[in-house]
């Protein structure tokens, strides 16, 4: 059996197996967990289940699933802004300036005062 070999570039697909694997990273993965997620029959059923857990007062999980339905469906952008009063994003500025007209120097003389010596053998009493 005589091979053939092949001339010019190759296919796309072909030079893509050729290739490294790339690691995967956590975008990537998200990404495919949402497709997954969106492609999958059953993702109507996953959805309506934690919704019934989230109105279940008996169930365990509740506050779980509460959360999970809340941090979904409300964005945090819109309370940052309700909170700011518009569109301004929340932030701590800090202003450092001196006192305009007063100079700060090192006393020329030596600061005097009365202290106490404390002698190791009198520390005892």
């Amino acid at each position: 059996m005589d091979v053939v070999k092949k001339t010019g570039r190759p296919k796309k697909t072909e030079a893509q197996k050729k290739l490294p694997a790339k690691p995967r990273t956590d975008r990537s993965i998200m990404e495919a967990y949402r497709q997954r997620l969106l492609n999958s029959p059953s993702s109507e059923k996953v959805i309506s289940k934690v919704f019934q857990t989230a109105l279940d007062d008996d169930h365990a999980h509740q506050a779980a699933c509460m959360k999970m339905i809340m941090d979904r469906v409300l964005p945090t952008s819109g309370f940052s802004e309700a909170v700011s009063g518009g569109t301004q994003k929340s932030a701590i500025q800090i202003n450092i300036s001196g006192v305009p007209g007063v100079e700060l120097s090192a006393p020329k003389e030596p600061l005097e005062g009365a202290f106490k010596t404390i002698d190791e053998d009198s520390k005892d009493d």
